[in-house]
């Protein structure tokens, strides 16, 4: 979905992402480093996206 741009979809993976990682108890770091990597391709701000994959590598 993000080789295509398909913007609709990835909001809808992005807000699944965060609803099963809310707590710390469930999840990996990988998997949280991937929905900040996510939500920096779909940020509009590039200074957020930028934080974000500050924090994605982080």
């Amino acid at each position: 979905m993000e080789k295509y741009h398909y913007q609709k979809g990835m909001k809808e993976i992005i807000r699944e992402l965060k609803q099963l990682l809310k707590g710390n108890n469930h999840g990996t770091s990988s998997d949280r480093a991937l929905l900040l990597d996510y939500q920096a391709t779909m940020e509009t701000k590039p200074e957020k996206a930028i934080k974000l994959e500050k924090e994605a590598l982080a």
